[in-house]
């Protein structure tokens, strides 16, 4: 299926794409791994949000919302939406991984300190697993870097609380409909025409594929 899109469809989407790719720029400025990870990642977003408003646009025309000629804003926030869904959910699942991924060592050695800690504690526990004092002072910053801790001062410092595998069941909770969602997509172009689902004129219509 091929179509086009209404005027504030085109511009809803081509605002969150522009700035996307600004985003993403940004981000392959930094070089590291997890940036050009997140470069390709980004590279594939534009043209999954047009298939999934696609999608939206045959599902409410099917429910009598909406025509089949043109794409309408309403569709592309539900797409955006539905795009946001699904970056929540692999954020959440990659917090998962991570905190199974840390290495045996460092989960000894974080298990042995309470939920707040100072330096002192930290070097104490490094003892138990036969870290050096040093190599105490050397691995902090790297916890930080790989979030499992955060600085709160000097000297003092706090776990980041990670997800458990239970989080994979609530994955699902995250809101994709919102009230206030409706009322702005509501705003699409005034050209639109909506069927109702008793007009004869639409009720036989089958999409052009």
């Amino acid at each position: 299926i091929v179509l086009d899109m209404t005027y504030d469809a085109k511009c809803l989407f081509y605002n969150w794409r522009n700035k996307l790719k600004e985003e993403a720029f940004a981000i392959g400025r930094q070089g590291s791994m997890e940036a050009n990870r997140l470069v390709r990642r980004t590279a594939k977003m534009e043209a999954n949000v047009g298939r999934l408003a696609l999608i939206f646009q045959m599902l409410r025309w099917a429910c009598g919302e909406t025509t089949d000629t043109l794409v309408d804003e309403k569709s592309i926030r539900c797409a955006l939406r539905m795009h946001a869904f699904m970056e929540e959910s692999y954020t959440r699942i990659l917090d998962i991984v991570d905190a199974h991924s840390i290495e045996p060592d460092k989960k000894e050695f974080l298990d042995l300190l309470g939920n707040s800690f100072t330096t002192a504690e930290a070097i104490a526990a490094g003892v138990e697993v036969g870290m050096s004092a040093s190599g105490v002072k050397k691995n902090l910053p790297k916890l930080i870097h790989q979030k499992y801790i955060s600085k709160k001062a000097h000297g003092l410092y706090e776990k980041v609380p990670s997800c458990s595998l239970q989080t994979l069941s609530t994955l699902g909770t995250f809101p994709l409909s919102e009230a206030h969602a409706d009322s702005e997509s509501s705003q699409s172009t005034p050209n639109t025409i909506v069927p109702k689902c008793n007009d004869n004129n639409h009720q036989n219509q089958t999409p052009t594929i």
